[in-house]
């Protein structure tokens, strides 16, 4: 009787024990569920954050996006300013060369012109010349001024 009371007093010990660690079990999953609770309500109060989050996100995105085409077509504007002021500095040369050539053809133009006009005025002048010396051989009258081109002053 004593080994049984002896098994009894361990079984009712071991009992205790099966029954102490089910009140802790079943502590520890209140306690989990309450937990769970809290964490549903709480993210439940952060969900509106969230989803503002997740917006503002997708904003972002989709401004750095825009930015990016912007950009993007700034470069290519820039890069077509860039050739059109390269052209445009090739036109100016060009120009400024034709300038030159222009300056250049009227100044000879105008050298030849006064060549010419020289040698018009040379040619009146040997023709007077002439005229005047055939006016003294044939003993015409002539004008002081033939009788000077006649002698050779001028």
């Amino acid at each position: 009787m004593e080994e049984a009371l002896k098994d009894y007093e361990e079984n009712l010990k071991i009992q205790n024990n099966i029954n102490q660690l089910k009140e802790e079990m079943e502590e520890t999953w209140q306690k989990i569920n309450t937990l769970k609770k809290e964490i549903q309500e709480e993210y439940e109060k952060s969900k509106p954050t969230f989803d503002q989050i997740t917006q503002l996100a997708q904003k972002r995105d989709e401004l750095r996006n825009t930015a990016d085409i912007h950009h993007k077509n700034y470069i290519e504007i820039f890069q077509k300013i860039i050739q059109y002021e390269n052209q445009l500095t090739k036109i100016e040369e060009e120009i400024s060369l034709y300038k030159t050539q222009q300056i250049k053809l009227a100044r000879e133009r105008r050298e030849r012109e006064q060549q010419e006009k020289r040698k018009k005025e040379e040619t009146i002048i040997q023709n007077k010349v002439k005229e005047a010396q055939e006016k003294l051989e044939k003993k015409k009258r002539v004008t002081l001024q033939e009788l000077k081109l006649a002698m050779g002053e001028q």
